[in-house]
């Protein structure tokens, strides 16, 4: 996932997880970008957490979902 942040952001009262990602090959860097590409990764009713756990390599993304069970993705 070069070039992509994963991160957790509140949408309708409901904390989810996305991703964004640089849309323009010119924009080398998050901060100089002027066009992103917002996608969700984990959307639901379902309560979560905010804390989320990349594993290095970017293979997996763990997180808490309704505060009791650990999820990956």
């Amino acid at each position: 996932m070069a070039g992509t942040i994963i991160y957790v952001a509140e949408r309708n009262s409901y904390l989810n997880i996305y991703t964004s990602s640089i849309k323009r090959k010119e924009a080398l860097y998050f901060y100089a970008s002027t066009v992103l590409k917002e996608e969700a990764i984990i959307a639901t009713d379902k309560e979560r957490v905010s804390a989320i756990r990349c594993i290095l390599g970017g293979n997996k993304v763990v997180f808490l979902e309704e505060r009791n069970s650990v999820e990956n993705i």
